[in-house]
């Protein structure tokens, strides 16, 4: 196996796979902004008016406690145009968890052989 440049203490490495299983199970609002951002320019709507759309609710969500994605859904000019249920579908963040866990691992692996 190679060495890793950018070794990863074991501490570390929990420390990552804790944050990242946490931000999945609270389903983060943050998460998918900039992919609804790309669905609504990529359907015709102009950037800055796609902007101004996902901003005003993300300010609305954040302000008033609400739930974001809730907000998008009942826009009809967003949900008209785009699949707002794919945009926010963990799946996609989600799909190579796996591999990026595996490669974590045995760069901490790594560190610990080159310690020893």
């Amino acid at each position: 196996m190679s060495k890793s440049p950018v070794p990863f203490a074991p501490e570390t490495l929990e420390s990552i796979q804790r944050a990242f299983r946490l931000a999945t199970d609270l389903r983060h609002d943050t998460v998918g902004l900039e992919h609804l951002l790309l669905a609504l320019v990529d359907s015709g709507l102009e950037r800055d008016a796609a902007y101004r759309a996902v901003q005003r609710h993300a300010m609305r969500a954040w302000d008033e406690g609400l739930d974001f994605r809730g907000l998008v859904r009942a826009d009809v000019e967003i949900a008209g145009r785009v699949d707002v249920a794919e945009i926010f579908d963990m799946t996609t963040f989600t799909t190579h968890a796996d591999v990026v866990f595996m490669r974590l691992e045995a760069l901490a692996a790594d560190r610990e052989e080159v310690r020893t």
